[in-house]
């Protein structure tokens, strides 16, 4: 059994016990229940919002901006849902106000998705020009702060001070038409992101994009169970909640524990990919320039190639003398067995281990990779054993050690 598949199994176990643990929570003391998982929702959206404010300066994917800003405001919306939630005290209202709370939080979280998924569309009535400094990005930011306040405000002004927001419970009758109607009309709201978002998961990381879209599917099953019960004691009441809980530990787990893990492979996924699309800018207007001057019969020189790094496999001296004046560079050499026979460069700066880890192969190469650039990585191994002569140069990404657990 491979490591992931040990934490995959970790991760189950661990969830089936905390869920049977607020399950006998929830026998016994509802209030407690809800305050636990509504608290530990409201804990993590504000995580989720901590960690992209202070990346707005280079966060590339403006989707996982808006939906981090977001969390601040529907979380708000959530806390005070569990204060003013029946039997808590705080707040007048009973489980109208609470109801309503809830409603006005889960429409601003299924419009954050839906206008999320809106700015990933290259449609021009969809897409906004992509910033291109720091300062733009925090403009940015700013705007969407700005325009989630005010809404949040008008909201809250409807709820608490003109008190013209629909009702949503009615004690001893149940959920109004209204709550109803709008659980139904979010869940499709988070159908239509998710649906816009399969359409651009290019953009992300593939295990990003798969918790991502685990986590909407989670939230619309939490809305579509959320129109059933009629007391808080109602079993479905419980299944809510528990679709709620694993749905914002996704999120957590998309934005904030993939990205303190691997923290370039999200921030600068679109800068990579920005530097490939200017790369080929380059080639097709090369070749449209050496086209304008053969209309105009000018005659020019083919310049020489630019030099490659080639690097000997017999002379580890001038190899290793080599790789060194090279500012993060790592090279290596593998035997028939691809296991690393020899390494030098920039190893413990870039991965936190030092040469003689891999050397002794108490750490192989292929586990400090990312996994979505491991393939990559092997069929470079292979070229390299099946030709010794064959002298490769190949980019991709690794986990420094510090992150590693």
């Amino acid at each position: 059994m491979g490591k992931n598949s040990r934490i995959v199994i970790y991760k189950i176990i661990f969830w089936a016990v905390v869920i049977s643990l607020l399950h006998l929570i929830n026998l016994s003391n509802n209030l407690f229940f809800h305050t636990l998982v509504e608290l530990f929702s409201v804990i993590i959206a504000y995580v989720i919002f901590l960690v992209a404010w202070e990346s707005k300066t280079f966060l590339e994917n403006r989707y996982l901006l808006l939906i981090g800003i977001s969390c601040f405001f529907f979380g708000t919306l959530d806390l005070l849902h569990t204060l003013s939630y029946e039997r808590m005290g705080i707040f007048p209202g009973g489980m109208n106000l609470s109801t309503q709370l809830w409603i006005a939080s889960r429409y601003l979280e299924g419009g954050s998705f839906l206008i999320a998924s809106l700015l990933l569309m290259s449609s021009r009535a969809l897409s906004i020009k992509k910033d291109t400094s720091p300062a733009e990005k925090v403009r940015f930011a700013r705007e969407i702060f700005l325009a989630y306040t005010g809404v949040t405000l008008v909201l809250l002004l409807s709820i608490f001070v003109f008190r013209n927001f629909p009702v949503a419970y009615i004690e001893g009758v149940g959920l109004t038409a209204f709550k109803v109607i709008s659980e139904y009309v979010i869940s499709l709201t988070l159908v239509c992101s998710l649906i816009l978002l399969y359409l651009k998961r290019d953009r992300f990381e593939n295990h990003v994009f798969r918790l991502l879209a685990a986590s909407i599917i989670l939230t619309v099953l939490s809305e579509l169970t959320a129109t059933t019960f009629t007391q808080v004691d109602d079993f479905s009441f419980a299944i809510g909640h528990y679709f709620k809980l694993l749905s914002f530990y996704l999120i957590y787990t998309a934005i904030v524990s993939t990205g303190f893990s691997e923290p370039y492979s999200i921030l600068f996924r679109e800068l990579k990919q920005s530097e490939e699309a200017l790369r080929q800018k380059t080639f097709f207007l090369q070749d449209d320039q050496g086209r304008i001057y053969r209309m105009l019969g000018v005659q020019i020189e083919e310049p020489e190639s630019e030099p490659s790094i080639v690097f000997p496999q017999t002379n580890d001296g001038a190899y290793s003398s080599l790789v060194q004046n090279i500012e993060g560079l790592i090279g290596f050499r593998f035997d028939e067995n691809a296991e690393t026979t020899f390494m030098d460069g920039a190893v413990e700066e870039i991965t936190g281990y030092s040469k003689e880890d891999f050397l002794s192969h108490r750490v192989k190469w292929a586990e400090v990779v990312v996994p979505e650039d491991c393939p990559m990585l092997l069929e470079n191994i292979k070229k390299s054993v099946s030709n010794p002569d064959l002298s490769t140069e190949i980019e991709y990404r690794v986990q420094r050690k510090k992150w590693r657990g």
